[in-house]
């Protein structure tokens, strides 16, 4: 009797503790990895590089863009960087927007074939793709992978080892450009009045926000043949949905690395030297670079802001899956099925 009593109790207590376990999974914790804004950290390495369980698969983003009603949930993307007919002459010289890929490769002895940007392309060449999958293509994939040869040396980015998080590109975009969510970022924001850009003497129309989506190129000055306008024959490198978001994106992971490289591979200006650890002046304040995403992103932006900061917390970008289900540091699928 005895013994039959304690095995019942033994069966209530493991019931007991399998369904604890259960809640705890199906219920993630509600705060966030990153609650107040630092402006010398504005984003730390585990913001940039998580995976939030809402952008955890292309699916998820598309679901994520079609909740919002943007225009991005219908939009396709023309996949084309590279092509013979890519090159523009400016002041009498030919100007690409990659070297052969052949020669590109020769640039970069040993270097293996998924760092050279052509190859992760070449197989989506002339395709259109979802904005959903090609945020997942860039963040997550070789897609996005790829080197750069500075006048210091070769510095390379590979996302099959540092998969960035899809919520920043998302982030990105909105701050830019306000594709992702809110009424300027929905199909009929040319002539919704909540959209502060639908007057008719607007000039940031879906369009020409499309054409500058993550303001790549896009100089503070007025002269236009020196900033993101048609008038200025290198715009037209960088101009439009894919090639903003694919410029900028490696730009920004390119920066983050020679930020961390420090000495000659950092960025100078008169603002100071922008490696992780000095001190520059940024808005006539002292900004310390605490890390190499926080320096690029002054690097590409050179002012005090934190809008960037509040739209990852709007999107829940802070969140890593990892954290919310209890999973361990090591589970890493190339998508999340919850």
């Amino acid at each position: 009797m005895t013994n039959n009593l304690l095995q019942n109790m033994n069966r209530i207590l493991v019931s007991t503790v399998s369904i604890i376990s259960i809640l705890f999974l199906a219920y993630p914790a509600t705060t966030y990895a990153q609650v107040v804004y630092d402006k010398n950290q504005v984003f730390n390495s585990s913001d940039v590089y998580s995976l939030p369980e809402p952008f955890s698969s292309p699916e998820k983003i598309q679901q994520f863009l079609n909740s919002k009603n943007s225009i991005l949930a219908s939009y396709q993307v023309p996949i084309g960087l590279y092509s013979g007919n890519d090159c523009l002459l400016v002041n009498g010289r030919q100007v690409c927007y990659q070297p052969d890929p052949v020669a590109f490769a020769n640039s970069f002895p040993g270097l293996p074939s998924n760092l050279i940007p052509a190859n992760n392309l070449a197989p989506f060449n002339g395709q259109n793709m979802s904005v959903a999958n090609f945020i997942w293509q860039m963040a997550r994939t070789d897609f996005g992978s790829g080197c750069d040869y500075t006048h210091q040396g070769n510095v390379c980015y590979q996302n099959s080892t540092k998969p960035l998080n899809p919520a920043f590109i998302l982030s990105l975009i909105q701050k830019e450009s306000r594709l992702v969510y809110g009424a300027c970022a929905r199909v009929d924001a040319d002539t919704n009045p909540a959209c502060s850009y639908s007057s008719p003497s607007s000039i940031q129309k879906l369009a020409f926000r499309m054409d500058r989506a993550t303001g790549y190129f896009c100089f503070e000055t007025s002269d236009k043949t020196r900033s993101c306008w048609d008038e200025n024959p290198r715009w037209m490198m960088y101009k439009g949905f894919f090639r903003q978001v694919y410029h900028s994106i490696r730009r920004m992971r390119l920066l983050e690395r020679m930020c961390q490289l420090g000495g000659s591979y950092s960025f100078k200006n008169s603002a100071g030297d922008f490696k992780v650890g000095s001190t520059v002046i940024i808005n006539n304040q002292q900004i310390f670079l605490s890390n190499g995403i926080t320096c690029a992103l002054y690097v590409y932006t050179p002012h005090i802001s934190n809008l960037q900061w509040l739209i990852m917390r709007d999107l829940k970008g802070f969140y890593d899956f990892r954290d919310e289900y209890n999973l361990p540091e090591d589970y890493t699928p190339k998508k999340v099925g919850f």
